[in-house]
C-alpha cells in the first residue's frame, strides 16, 4: 500500500512540474529553423465507411520531450476510432488522451520520462484511425494552436507553424457491367 502512495505521489509530482513549466512564462527556446506541425498526409480521400490512419508530424525540430496536441474537426462527417502515439517520441507518460467525436476534438498530451533524452528531427507525434461516416463532402483537420504546444525536458515552449489538413469524402462510381 505504501508503494502504491509513493508511486502515485511521484506521478503526480511529474505531471504538476510538467504543468507548471508549461505554465510558467519562460524563454522561448531559439532554433535553426521554425518547426512545422503537420497534418500528415495533407489530403486524405475516403469513400463511407472506408478508413485511414492519418499523423500529426513535427519536422526540424530540436530538443522536444513533451507535447500537446489537439485537432478540431467538424462533427458528424466522421469519426475517430482511436489515437496513439507516433514513432517520433519513445512511449512515456500519457496525460491526456481524448477523442470525443460528439464536440469534434482530438487530444493527445505526453512527456518522454527521464533519462530519456530529447529528440530533435522530424517524426510522427500522434496517429489516429478516423473512419468516414457521410460521402461527399471536406472535413477540416486543424491544429489547435491555442492548446498545442511543444516543449524542451525543461518546459520551455518551442515556437512552431502548422499546416492543416483535410479529409476528402466521396461517392463510389458504379460502371454498369457489359456481357457479350
Amino acid at each position: 500500500m505504501a508503494g502504491k502512495k509513493q508511486t502515485s505521489r511521484l506521478l503526480l509530482s511529474l505531471l504538476f512540474a510538467l504543468i507548471i513549466g508549461f505554465i510558467l512564462p519562460q524563454p522561448v527556446n531559439s532554433q535553426a529553423e521554425t518547426p512545422i506541425l503537420s497534418i500528415n498526409p495533407p489530403v486524405t480521400r475516403l469513400l463511407a465507411g472506408g478508413e485511414a490512419i492519418i499523423a500529426v508530424r513535427v519536422q526540424d525540430v530540436e530538443d522536444l520531450f513533451a507535447f500537446a496536441v489537439k485537432v478540431n474537426f467538424p462533427p458528424g462527417m466522421m469519426e475517430i476510432l482511436r489515437v496513439d502515439n507516433g514513432d517520433f517520441l519513445k512511449d512515456g507518460m500519457v496525460i491526456v488522451q481524448e477523442i470525443d467525436n460528439d464536440s469534434g476534438e482530438l487530444r493527445f498530451d505526453m512527456t518522454q520520462i527521464y533519462p530519456d533524452p530529447p529528440v530533435s528531427g522530424s517524426g510522427d507525434l500522434i496517429c489516429f484511425r478516423v473512419r468516414a461516416t457521410e460521402q461527399n463532402g471536406t472535413i477540416p483537420l486543424l491544429i489547435d494552436t491555442e492548446v498545442t504546444l511543444l516543449a524542451t525536458i525543461n518546459g520551455i515552449p518551442i515556437n512552431y507553424e502548422t499546416s492543416n489538413g483535410i479529409i476528402k469524402l466521396e461517392s463510389a462510381i458504379f460502371l454498369p457491367l457489359l456481357l457479350k
